[in-house]
């Protein structure tokens, strides 16, 4: 579109204007954005120290297999998508003007930062099916543990008394 500048007797210049449906859209892209985070955030438990025993952390994913994909699906993945909406309303509404670089510069930023969202929900997908397959392994090796085998009492033998 193009907004009309000049007095009553013609057209002085012509510049180019971002369609309201454009700023609507980079709106609730920003909107769906912060609400994934803030739904993604109360949905699984607090977790254990990030830097705490391996054990520790391997048995809350594995007790919360379930939330923490979901909060990570909510935080990670949802939240990449508003970030590519957010990106293509920016790009469009930045065509708007004479804004060649910082345009660029923006779409690069807003493709990558929603490519490492995206990553996220794949290295927790990845830790959850590592965490899910580790359980099954404990429980398979206590079911078909040995118990401790036990000595028979020794019999008294006559130099021993």
């Amino acid at each position: 579109m193009a907004e009309k500048i000049g007095t009553d007797s013609g057209l002085v210049a012509a510049h180019p204007v971002a369609s309201s449906a454009v700023v609507r859209w980079g709106a609730w892209a920003g909107i769906v954005y912060v609400l994934a985070w803030l739904i993604g955030l109360f949905l699984a438990p607090s977790a254990p120290d990030a830097f705490g025993p391996a054990g520790t952390i391997n048995a809350y994913f594995s007790a919360h297999r379930s939330a923490a994909l979901v909060q990570a699906v909510f935080i990670h993945g949802l939240a990449g998508v508003a970030l590519l909406g957010l990106t293509a309303a920016l790009w469009t509404f930045l065509a708007a003007g004479e804004t060649a670089v910082p345009r660029r510069v923006m779409l690069a930023a807003g493709v990558v930062a929603a490519a490492v969202s995206f990553l996220q929900v794949a290295f927790m997908i990845a830790r959850s099916d590592n965490s899910a397959a580790s359980r099954k392994r404990e429980t398979d090796m206590a079911a078909t543990a040995q118990p401790p085998a036990t000595k028979p009492p020794a019999k008294e033998s006559p130099w021993t008394r």
